[in-house]
């Protein structure tokens, strides 16, 4: 798969966590199945407010499905 494929796939999983993500930032390669990417809570904060801060969160790519996990 293609990092802009990988990118698209990672908006679609990050819309359906209520994460802000911009599929034009590829995501960075951490380890094997794993991304590093940044994104925003969509949270009352940041969408009424607009203060919203940018999030690492790792991409877990193993399998047939994504899992986002944020970086503590």
């Amino acid at each position: 798969m293609r990092l802009t494929e990988l990118a698209d796939s990672i908006e679609s999983v990050c819309e359906q966590q209520d994460i802000i993500y911009d599929p034009a930032v590829l995501p960075i390669k951490f380890g094997p199945d794993c991304y590093i990417i940044y994104g925003t809570p969509r949270n009352q904060q940041c969408v009424k407010h607009g203060e919203c801060k940018i999030n690492t969160y790792y991409a877990m790519t193993g399998g047939d499905r994504i899992d986002i996990v944020e970086h503590n």
